[in-house]
């Protein structure tokens, strides 16, 4: 039996709508997790991987500063870890921001 082109691009865009709405529902819980730490007191941010090595002179540089690296997800992390990571990280960089300047994600070698 052969499949249509539109029946094709039909169940495409159904799986990739999946994804997109677990992506996004999980942003924004992210986006509200890092709201309640930046409340009290925590800064972090959630990078998807794994810890190959020692600390990131980048890591340092933040953790000294009071900024939290979290690994999450390991090696092949989920649509939900990378949308969860995503809005989490928007919010809580405008967080760090205000607390410790504008530069400083970049003076980390964060940002360009």
């Amino acid at each position: 039996m052969k499949t249509s082109h539109a029946t094709c691009t039909l169940i495409l865009a159904l799986a990739l709508s999946g994804c997109a709405t677990v992506r996004w529902q999980a942003a924004h819980r992210g986006r509200d997790d890092a709201k309640k730490e930046l409340e009290s007191g925590v800064m972090a941010l959630e990078v998807c991987g794994l810890a190959l090595g020692p600390p990131t002179p980048s890591e340092k540089y933040l953790s000294k500063r009071g900024v939290q690296i979290r690994l999450v997800g390991g090696c092949m992390p989920s649509d939900e870890t990378i949308g969860h990571a995503e809005g989490f990280n928007q919010e809580m960089t405008d967080g760090i921001k205000k607390k410790l300047g504008t530069d400083i994600l970049i003076r980390a070698g964060y940002e360009n």
